[in-house]
């Protein structure tokens, strides 16, 4: 089974792992045309433009105002709490975006 990589999610791992669910969805699968690597890479693209509009970013760091890959920004958000208080929405904004562009492409 083949999906198509996308260097737009190289920098932050939870948006590539949306664009392994937008591969994986379009793969060709029992049959099934495959979606090609341009049309995967553009509906990655809506997901980040529909992140970032939520969001204002999709850089972890800015997300949560401290950078969770250096010693210092961990502790700091694991003092406040970011993991527990914030992260679950930045979680459920990806899951809420993906389920909608996959049942709009679905309608297509």
């Amino acid at each position: 089974m083949k999906f198509a990589y996308t260097s737009i999610f190289t920098s932050d791992p939870h948006l590539f792992i949306c664009s392994i669910f937008i591969g994986l969805k379009h793969a060709g699968l029992k049959g099934r045309s495959l979606f090609s690597k341009d049309r995967t890479e553009e509906i990655a693209r809506e997901f980040v433009v529909r992140f970032k509009a939520r969001n204002g970013t999709t850089v972890c760091r800015e997300l949560l105002g401290c950078d969770v890959s250096s010693f210092g920004g961990l502790k700091t958000a694991k003092k406040e709490k970011h993991f527990k208080m914030r992260c679950p929405k930045f979680v459920q904004d990806a899951a809420e975006i993906l389920e909608e562009i996959l049942k709009e492409e679905q309608k297509k």
